[in-house]
């Protein structure tokens, strides 16, 4: 069987509700500051990317007046925001059962090492899959075809035939068709395809963009192989 490949950030879980969330709680330690909550979601993004880490911090250490330097309140980062990651229900559900269907699930994702293990913990999310591959970790990034190969090899199965799920236009939907992997974009926030050719199979929310990937995994694995060709490696 081939892999069923997740991305992290956006896809998984979705970002601008964590950042709420954090901010929403950041602003109840500090009552006095009225419209902190708000202000805290607009600092986070620097027009359409995030706003680097160092400077969103240093931002809310001037703002706050905090006793702690912005290093040591960048070292805390991980902690503070990564544990307000939570997989919700519908998610949860199809993440476990997939895997029950033979099709193992390794969830690929760009980033620091330490900051991705405490959002995968706040999650639950190690006991619903059946591995990870961190780009520091391993030391190459989507779009790399590399990343993909390594969370292939991670379980034991074969890169042919294997599905991407991401919303990166770029590091999940482009390295995957560089790749040879089919893709599923998830596109939470209503934006425009950009891609050449059209869009691949597209869904608002993960649990059905999951649901979809797996069920073609399993009708192409049942399907007899015709003309002479070999089936796809399991």
């Amino acid at each position: 069987m081939a892999v069923l490949m997740v991305d992290l950030d956006d896809t998984l879980v979705d970002r601008s509700e964590v950042i709420r969330e954090w901010a929403a709680h950041t602003a109840q330690r500090h009552p006095e500051d009225d419209g902190l909550e708000d202000w805290l979601v607009e600092w986070d993004c620097d027009g359409d990317d995030i706003r680097d880490r160092q400077e969103f911090l240093r931002g809310v250490h001037t703002r706050l007046g905090m006793k702690e330097s912005v290093d040591e309140l960048l070292q805390g980062w991980r902690h503070e925001f990564g544990g307000h990651h939570r997989l919700d229900e519908a998610t949860g559900t199809v993440l476990r059962s997939t895997p029950q269907l033979g099709i193992p699930v390794v969830i690929v994702t760009n980033r620091f090492t330490t900051h991705q293990e405490v959002k995968l913990d706040a999650m639950d999310a190690r006991d619903l899959v059946d591995g990870w591959v961190i780009s520091e970790q391993v030391g190459v990034r989507k779009p790399d075809r590399r990343i993909f190969e390594l969370a292939a090899e991670s379980v034991g199965h074969a890169l042919n035939g294997s599905w991407m799920i991401g919303d990166n236009l770029t590091a999940d939907i482009g390295g995957a068709t560089n790749t040879g992997l089919r893709s599923v974009w998830v596109n939470r926030n209503h934006r425009s395809w950009v891609g050449e050719g059209e869009p691949p199979p597209t869904f608002q929310h993960p649990a059905p963009a999951i649901d979809y990937a797996a069920t073609a995994m399993c009708a192409a694995a049942s399907r007899p192989a015709s003309d002479g060709a070999p089936r796809e490696a399991t």
